[in-house]
């Protein structure tokens, strides 16, 4: 969405996409809120926007969340600048609107995923380690109890086949070699 505000809060312009996005019927509707007695944001006061863009001259990427006319609540990214008169005046504000709420619940999504996975590894009762090119990068617990190491630091770093009794070392290299070339 695209958007013009003044000093005093009055929505000048706003594109049929802001709009829509905001919940409102018609840019009459949006327009009647001034924002300095009714934010859109209540992760943010307006009072930071305005020193920001006052100090800077533009606000790049601040995410927040807004409140539509519904009442639901919606990640945004708001970028604006301050449009100055030839003395440096301010005379208004310009900005963009990009609805990224879709993104934040995959963010959280994807961070409560990697968290259930990381506990059911660390918790796990089998030995589960991690290595990449032939060292570790990563033992749980179980791992470090059965090499009997004290913590998983003394075996990051390490080469796997260290830990690999000398007995088994031959099968567990050419285990590791079918599995880089694909073949299990």
């Amino acid at each position: 969405g695209l958007y013009r505000t003044n000093l005093q809060g009055e929505i000048l312009l706003a594109n049929r996409a802001l709009v829509k996005l905001l919940g409102f019927q018609s840019f009459e509707e949006l327009s009647a809120r001034n924002l300095k007695e009714t934010d859109f944001d209540p992760s943010y006061p307006r009072k930071q926007f305005v020193d920001q863009i006052e100090k800077e001259g533009e606000v790049k990427n601040l995410e927040a969340i807004w409140i539509c006319r519904d009442g639901r609540e919606i990640f945004v990214k708001e970028s604006a600048t301050a449009i100055c008169a030839p003395e440096g005046k301010i005379l208004y504000y310009d900005g963009t609107v990009e609805d990224i709420t879709d993104k934040k619940k995959a963010e959280k999504e994807l961070l409560e995923s990697e968290e259930r996975y990381r506990l059911l590894v660390e918790k796990s009762p089998d030995a589960i380690a991690v290595h990449y090119e032939g060292r570790i990068i990563f033992v749980n617990s179980a791992g470090v109890d059965l090499i009997g190491a004290k913590s998983p630091k003394e075996l990051i770093g390490r080469s796997i086949i260290d830990v690999v009794h000398p007995d088994s070392r031959k099968n567990v290299v050419e285990r590791m070699q079918q599995v880089m070339e694909g073949k299990e």
